[in-house]
C-alpha cells in the first residue's frame, strides 16, 4: 500500500449563477484520498461566499456551510475528509467572477 501526500487540486470556484456546483476533486480509481487541508482565497476587494459539499450538493452533503470570506481574505479547513475511489468534493460561490480560489492538500492511498 503506497501513501502519497500531495497537492491534490487547485483552481477557481464557479459562480452560482453560471453553473451548478463545481467538482473540485475526485478520488482516483483504486485510491482512497484523505483531504487534510483546504485553503480558500478571495482575490476580489468585496466579500464572497463559498460552500463545500461531499458526494452531491443536497443539504445533507454540506461539509462547509456558507462561509463569507472578506475581500482579499482567506479561510482554511484543517481536518480529515475521507473520499473513496470515485467520491467527489464540490464547491460553489456567490462570486460575480472567479475570485475565490482553492488549493486542496491531502494523502492518496493506493
Amino acid at each position: 500500500m503506497a501513501e502519497t501526500f500531495k497537492h491534490l487540486a487547485q483552481g477557481q470556484v464557479v459562480h452560482t449563477g453560471n453553473a451548478a456546483a463545481q467538482e473540485l476533486y475526485e478520488a482516483p480509481s483504486g485510491t482512497t484520498a484523505i483531504i487534510g487541508h483546504i485553503r480558500l482565497a478571495n482575490t476580489n476587494a468585496a466579500a464572497r461566499t463559498v460552500q463545500l459539499y461531499q458526494n452531491g450538493v443536497a443539504a445533507t452533503n454540506v461539509i462547509l456551510p456558507t462561509l463569507s470570506i472578506e475581500g482579499g481574505g482567506w479561510a482554511e479547513f484543517t481536518g480529515s475528509i475521507i473520499l473513496d475511489a470515485g467520491d467527489k468534493l464540490y464547491g460553489i460561490s456567490n462570486s460575480e467572477s472567479t475570485s475565490v480560489t482553492y488549493n486542496i492538500y491531502g494523502l492518496e492511498v493506493t
